[in-house]
């Protein structure tokens, strides 16, 4: 699955982190589709580290908070890791954020 855009979002309310992947199966496949597919992922993993299933969040590219961060920060197709805090982009307020790719258009 391409996943063009993947971090962590901070959501004041209910004082969390979610872990945000977008990608364009999301329209094509449907949510729920691409939410059974991360979670097969998730099954086959073992690392103790790895989020809960109920903290990720899978959105198209097209999501207003993913095109706000696109508007300002561009990964390419590699991964980084660029903490965004207290930041008004295209009238979207994002409290916090680590984006680790943002190869979006």
């Amino acid at each position: 699955m391409d996943i063009p855009a993947a971090l962590w979002l901070y959501l004041p309310e209910p004082d969390r982190w979610r872990l945000v992947l977008a990608s364009d199966e999301v329209e094509s496949n449907g949510p729920r589709a691409v939410y059974a597919h991360v979670q097969e992922v998730l099954s086959r993993m073992e690392d103790e580290q790895l989020p809960r299933f109920e903290d990720i969040s899978v959105v198209s590219p097209r999501d207003r908070v993913i095109q706000a961060i696109a508007s300002a920060v561009k990964t390419g197709r590699g991964f980084s890791k660029i903490r965004l805090t207290g930041n008004s982009l295209n009238n979207t307020y994002i409290d916090d954020a680590v984006v680790y790719r943002m190869d979006v258009r």
